[in-house]
């Protein structure tokens, strides 16, 4: 997380391509990240994901060294913890918001980050939400609900992901690391290896102060 002009910025990437592609693209998006977001100052999520496509077509074009597998799942959010309000723009990412008794799911654009492929893509757009007292925020990668496990070998999924989100949010969020790493313990037993990483970022934005 980064404070900036009044607000905290944090984020959660995936990069969708392996090997070496891959390790290039989380590279070069790494670098894209703070070049805009340290270097030009820009902290409007949306903004930064179509600067970060500006500067992917800049710097790869149509690569052939690249395909459509390689790119990169991001959500960005930005908190200004005066007004409590919260912008988020997502590529292929969601955010989940635990309030009281349900689990807000707040979607994302459809819109690559990378190379255009030749894809014509669209722009990304924010959502300004309103942040209540208590509310639980949760970014993530998708290999915690792709994880093999349980007795008949199969995927965690967000159906269960979401339940468990909605019976821990009330915790601490050390308590809640805790819960979250024995249940995929329990879930991948023995018999599982782990096949991606798993990345899980909660926040509980009214904790935070303009002083802190």
């Amino acid at each position: 997380a980064r404070r900036m002009n009044g607000k905290i910025l944090f984020s959660v990437a995936d990069c969708t391509g392996h090997g070496v592609p891959g390790a290039f693209m989380s590279l070069l998006g790494l670098e894209f990240f703070r070049q805009i977001t340290v270097g030009q100052g820009i902290i409007d999520p949306a903004g930064i994901l179509n600067e970060m496509n500006s500067q992917f077509d800049i710097v790869l074009g149509n690569t052939e060294e690249l395909s459509l597998k390689d790119g990169i799942d991001l959500a960005i959010c930005a908190y200004d913890y005066k007004t409590h309000t919260l912008e988020y723009a997502g590529a292929f990412n969601s955010l989940y918001i635990a309030r009281d008794h349900e689990i807000l799911e707040i979607k994302g654009d459809r819109i690559i980050v990378g190379p255009d492929y030749g894809l014509q893509r669209g722009k990304f757009e924010n959502r300004t939400l309103k942040i209540e007292e208590n509310d639980m925020l949760y970014m993530f990668t998708d290999g915690y609900a792709d994880q093999f496990g349980g007795p008949e070998g199969k995927k965690f999924k967000y159906r269960r992901f979401r339940h468990l989100l909605m019976s821990i949010h009330q915790l601490s969020v050390e308590d809640q690391l805790l819960k979250l790493e024995d249940n995929m313990n329990e879930w991948m037993g023995e018999r599982e290896d782990q096949i991606d990483d798993q990345t899980i970022i909660g926040i509980r934005p009214t904790s935070f102060s303009s002083s802190g």
